[in-house]
């Protein structure tokens, strides 16, 4: 018999297909702002820098933007739902990027439309 090779995926549990956020895409809140690696009608991976005792709030209002495009929505209810640490921004200046998972909450159908619009003029392919 020849060599079968068994392939395990696990399926996928997000509701929401994620597609890959144009390079000059940002997010922001009133106490940081960082840049959006891919989002969803669900939420979004972000990249912030941060220092390493800093916090996300359980759930805020953030806004996303894309100044190339010209795009803007804001008022976005979320909440953490994952945060991972990553490498020193500058160690110097005690600066880390971190990575957080940001699931939308309660959204409007209104602000369901403005995502839906946003993310078919800023973003690309699957994530």
């Amino acid at each position: 018999m020849g060599n079968i090779k068994m392939i395990h995926t696990d399926p996928e549990r997000r509701r929401y297909q994620r597609f890959s956020a144009a390079p000059d895409t940002i997010v922001l809140n009133s106490a940081r702002f960082g840049q959006v690696i891919n989002m969803s009608l669900g939420g979004l991976r972000v990249k912030y820098i941060l220092r390493p005792t800093e916090a996300f709030p359980d759930a805020f209002e953030i806004a996303i933007l894309n100044k190339a495009g010209n795009h803007f929505v804001e008022d976005l209810p979320c909440r953490v739902v994952s945060v991972h640490d990553a490498s020193p921004f500058n160690p110097r200046l005690n600066l880390f990027t971190r990575t957080a998972g940001l699931e939308f909450i309660n959204l409007t159908s209104r602000q369901g439309e403005q995502l839906v619009s946003f993310m078919a003029a800023n973003s690309r392919g699957h994530a």
